[in-house]
């Protein structure tokens, strides 16, 4: 089993007929395609945070302008490196590269800021009855688990 792991692999598809594969296998797709949409990500957080703050954490944190504004930063030092990055992966011109972070960094900059503050749940009594529900059969379960261990440690005892 060994040796199997030693040979080189264009020797494993030689041998097993499958020449084309060897081929296919040295075009890694996932290689091509992961940095740019790792770098697709951190842009649109960094070009549109406010609206991506909502988006991830589904409108239920509040974020005050300040925190906002960090995030902002952090993203956009994070977005203009990946930008540069894949420009240079493609082989393009170290200018080319650094005027496209320019980019991103100035649209980043020009993006209002605001608060996130998400909206009060309803109050009515049917919006917490279901809750209530809930907390109650998951209370009546805790002590059924808690009488069966009780008897397990009883009977191990």
């Amino acid at each position: 089993m060994y040796w199997l792991a030693s040979l080189p692999t264009h020797t494993l598809f030689e041998r097993s007929g499958f020449l084309w594969h060897d081929e296919f296998m040295s075009v890694n797709l996932f290689d091509k395609f992961a940095p740019i949409l790792v770098c697709v990500v951190w842009v649109w957080l960094s070009i549109r945070t406010t609206k991506s703050l909502q988006t991830i954490t589904r409108q239920t944190v509040a974020h005050t302008r300040r925190v906002v504004w960090l995030i902002k930063l952090l993203a956009t030092l994070v977005a203009a490196g990946n930008v540069f990055g894949v420009a240079l992966d493609f082989h393009l011109n170290w200018f080319v590269g650094a005027v496209i972070s320019a980019a991103v960094v100035l649209l980043a900059l020009t993006d209002k800021v605001e608060a996130i503050v998400p909206e009060k749940p309803s109050q009515h009594p049917s919006a917490y009855s279901e809750a209530w529900k809930e907390y109650r059969r998951l209370r009546k379960n805790s002590y059924v688990l808690a009488f069966f261990l009780l008897l397990i440690g009883v009977a191990l005892y």
